[in-house]
């Protein structure tokens, strides 16, 4: 998909154009060579779906008591306001050094998943994803551990 857009001007014009207007849209699909590119888009993106098991027809498993999210759900909560500044953190340790361009320089969070061609990177965003959600559980558990310690030393002091 990346080495389509690299290669076509007129792709990438028609796509910053449809995501200004989507009514756009309707007329582009008249240009054969822009239906075609919709198509082979579409038929990647069902496949991206198939890839992380998400169905919108399928039932919700549970995992920690929250229901399976497909992966650009998990990317847009990630990379949510709230959860902004744990993100750039996690982004500048050694290990994501590789992917720390991509996670950072995208100002919109669905990009990485239209940039996740290859395996490995999908692989390389849900784990990503997965330690952000672990980190966020563990300083929450940490600050209400600390909030009731402060509570039983002021109590105790009283």
């Amino acid at each position: 998909m990346r080495e389509l857009l690299q290669q076509n001007e007129k792709i990438v014009l028609a796509l910053r154009d449809m995501s200004l207007n989507p009514d756009v849209l309707e007329s582009q699909l008249g240009d054969h060579e822009l239906r075609g590119f919709y198509q082979k888009l579409i038929d990647f993106l069902q496949s991206k779906k198939k890839d992380t098991g998400y169905s919108a027809s399928s039932p919700s498993h549970t995992t920690n008591d929250q229901p399976q999210r497909s992966l650009d759900e998990q990317v847009l909560a990630a990379a949510s306001l709230e959860n902004g500044a744990l993100w750039m953190r996690l982004v500048d340790e050694a290990r994501w050094a590789a992917y720390r361009d991509a996670l950072i320089d995208d100002e919109d969070p669905e990009l990485l998943l239209f940039h996740a061609e290859e395996e490995d990177s999908v692989n390389t965003l849900k784990c990503f994803l997965e330690v952000l959600e672990l980190t966020k559980q563990r300083e929450e558990e940490q600050s209400e551990r600390l909030g009731s310690y402060h509570r039983l030393s002021s109590a105790a002091c009283i």
